[in-house]
């Protein structure tokens, strides 16, 4: 029997049982579906792989080709085992980068020369990496990301050269290379940066005049009492004082321009702050706020400038939040995770909506965005499924301009609500939803055994009388034949559907509601 055939067999069957078994059998209808339904993958981005030498063998490196034309090594096979020297030219293109987690656990490599072209170690890259015993990284490199050698736990010798401007947190913990530098000085710096404090054990801690940068979780978990910030330090990281209990006083100079994430959680200090306004402002930026404290619409004061990574994360009361024209910059996360909130006015100035700043806002409907934003980041607007209006100050053309990772078509995985949102124009004109795409009543661009569960589900409740649990819009894209009701009929539909695409045979809507 062909798969079609099968599937619809088994719907028939299921329906006839439906009557009578009530919300409680959908499982089991589900079940003989979904047992002759096929399981379908995303498709993953190209990737593409070279065969380079590593100790007396071979390993395969995994590589990305960026829109400049150059290389991003992505991943490493995990056998690989011995010294690796990563190239500086692949297919003719420039090795540029080395990617978030291209190295992590290859737990055989014992040393790794870097070429003289890359500019950037991503996130965690070589996490894990529990025999390497020596890197060098050579002055080509400006940006050492987090967690990049955490966990090396033979790695003593690391070349790090002047070049290098920024380190993640957390980029050399649990090596013997910053053991014996805390064992030098409980403040460890590099070319600026302090990297680590944690085993500092004064009560009163100074930071020397020539430190620029403080590095995520530099004290975290420290015992210190009070903390005094030159004004040679433009930069704290995220979760630098975090979890400092007894961390009381902390001098804070003006020339501290970013803050990240967290900075100074769970401190004594922080506490303070939190009773005197539940919005914590240093410098003209919003640091962070007092969860307990802040529900329903909460306003942001003019004169604010920047709102710092995941200032608002987890705040699961606010229904809105009123951002004032003076903000010009919005961090990474900073509303993540807001369940309860509704609707959101980003002001003219701002130029970028970085990564997974409103992920999990599943409550929010509508959002307003200046013209002045050119990037939309990664996942900034995952799981907000009801998204349904987002009003855009400028034109159709410039709407299209804005670099959206992921793309602006329905197949944007990490803008996917965004995308197939009404989008409302300065000059009146509205785009249709593009979400409503028949059948598709998840909105993860495919048509499945999950939208049919949600369409039998919905049925199997308005039959009873309750509520079919569905959305305004998850409604229009079950209603899949367009008469306006949600019925046996447009079951029948989807399942023909999803067993023809199962099958290989990639018909058209439009060609299955002509039979």
């Amino acid at each position: 029997m062909k798969l079609w055939k099968k599937v619809l067999a088994a719907v028939t069957a299921g329906m006839l049982c439906l009557g009578c078994a009530g919300v409680s059998g959908l499982q089991g209808v589900l079940g003989s579906v979904s047992a002759v339904l096929p399981v379908c993958a995303a498709e993953n981005d190209t990737a593409y792989t070279v065969t380079v030498p590593v100790g007396t063998r071979t390993t395969q490196l995994t590589y990305a080709v960026n829109a400049e034309d150059t290389v991003e090594i992505t991943d490493c096979e995990n056998d690989a085992a011995g010294d690796l020297e990563i190239p500086a030219e692949i297919d003719g293109k420039t090795v540029t980068s080395i990617g978030d987690s291209a190295f992590f656990g290859c737990t055989s490599l014992t040393s790794v020369i870097i070429p003289n072209s890359v500019a950037n170690i991503g996130d965690s890259a070589f996490f894990g990496c529990t025999s390497l015993t020596s890197v060098i990284i050579p002055n080509s490199v400006a940006n050492i990301g987090y967690s990049v050698f955490d966990g090396c736990t033979s790695l003593a010798e690391i070349t790090i050269p002047s070049s290098v401007t920024s380190i993640g947190g957390n980029a050399f913990v649990n090596t013997p290379w910053l053991a014996a530098r805390q064992e030098e000085n409980p403040l460890v710096i590099v070319n600026g940066i302090l990297l680590d404090g944690t085993t500092c054990t004064e009560k009163e801690i100074v930071i020397p005049n020539d430190v620029t940068s403080i590095c995520g979780f530099a004290f975290w978990k420290n015992h210190m009492t009070s903390v005094v910030i030159p004004d040679s330090v433009t930069s704290i990281g995220s979760y630098a004082f975090s979890d400092c209990g007894n961390l009381k006083n902390i001098t804070i100079p003006d020339s501290v321009t970013f803050f990240g994430e967290s900075v100074f959680t769970n401190t004594a200090w922080v506490t303070y702050r939190y009773d005197e306004n539940p919005l914590v402002i240093i410098n003209h930026i919003l640091v962070d706020v007092d969860r307990d404290q802040c529900s329903g619409k909460v306003t942001i004061p003019d004169g604010v400038t920047s709102i710092a990574e995941g200032a608002f994360e987890n705040c699961s009361r606010i229904t809105e939040i009123a951002i004032p024209d003076s903000v010009n910059s919005i961090g990474s996360s900073a509303f993540f995770n807001c369940a309860a909130l509704k609707e959101i006015a980003i002001p003219e100035g701002v130029t970028s909506i970085d990564a997974v700043t409103f992920y999990g806002c599943d409550s929010l409907t509508s959002i307003s965005i200046p013209k002045s934003v050119t990037f939309i980041g990664e996942l900034v607007f995952c799981n907000c499924m009801n998204l349904s209006d987002v009003y855009y100050a400028g034109t159709p053309e410039q709407w299209n301009a804005i670099a959206i990772t992921g793309g602006n078509s329905t197949d944007n995985y990490d803008n996917y609500f965004l995308v197939t949102a009404a989008i409302h124009f300065a000059d009146g004109t509205v785009t249709k939803p593009a979400d409503v795409v028949a059948g598709d009543i998840d909105k993860n661009g495919d048509v499945d055994s999950t939208d049919i569960y949600y369409v039998l589900y919905y049925v199997a409740n308005i039959a009873v009388g309750n509520d079919g649990e569905l959305s305004t819009k998850q409604i229009a894209a079950a209603d899949v034949d367009g008469n306006g009701t949600v019925d046996s009929t447009d079951i029948y539909y989807m399942l023909y559907y999803v067993a023809l695409h199962g099958a290989g045979m990639q018909k058209s809507w439009e060609e299955i509601l002509a039979k």
